[in-house]
């Protein structure tokens, strides 16, 4: 009879987490002119919440903003110096509508999510040249802000000599204590 080998739980299982999970919209409001005076947008989710995805509707297709001129931070508080660099997001511009649509590649579990734009045009006086400006966001439901609300864990077991024994997905409901009904 061979002898089994004790299994290192710790290298024998391996869990997986969705991160695609299933994603909320979020409500905000404000009135916002974004290419102008290197304007931000910055969104409140209220509580602390695993940031996905954005979706910004300007007011007119037309507008001058690229990938390029955006970037994109993250925060639990919104100061000075409490921002972070979001690392190469995903942002799509629908040349048919105008929609600015940024996905991070990961969630990032924070309060505040900005988005800022790089152009920063000065008048001869040096005060900002506001008349270029050509994004404009006029409505609370222009802007949509996405977060992961639930999700699953995936575990793998495997045996001493690599191969598969067995899987168990377990589903979380990762909302905040504190969120608000839907």
């Amino acid at each position: 009879m061979a002898e089994e080998l004790p299994i290192d739980y710790a290298k024998a299982m391996h869990a997986q987490e969705d991160v695609l999970g299933l994603e909320e919209a979020v409500p905000v409001s404000d009135t916002v002119v974004l290419d102008n005076s290197a304007s931000s947008l910055v969104i409140d989710y209220t509580y602390p919440k695993r940031i996905s995805k954005v979706e910004i509707t300007p007011a007119r297709v037309d507008h001058r903003i690229t990938p390029e001129t955006l970037s994109i931070h993250t925060a639990m508080f919104n100061n000075d110096g409490y921002y972070d660099v979001v690392e190469n997001p995903v942002v799509k511009i629908d040349s048919s509508t105008g929609v600015i649509t940024i996905v991070l590649k990961t969630p990032i579990y924070a309060r505040y999510m900005k988005v800022h734009c790089h152009y920063n045009e000065m008048m001869q006086d040096g005060s900002p040249d506001t008349s270029i400006s050509t994004f404009r966001v006029s409505s609370s439901d222009a802007i949509k802000a996405y977060c992961i609300v639930g999700g699953r864990n995936e575990f793998y077991m495997y045996d001493s000599k690599g191969n598969r024994t067995g899987k168990s997905v377990m589903a979380t409901d990762i909302k905040s204590d504190h969120c608000c009904p839907r």
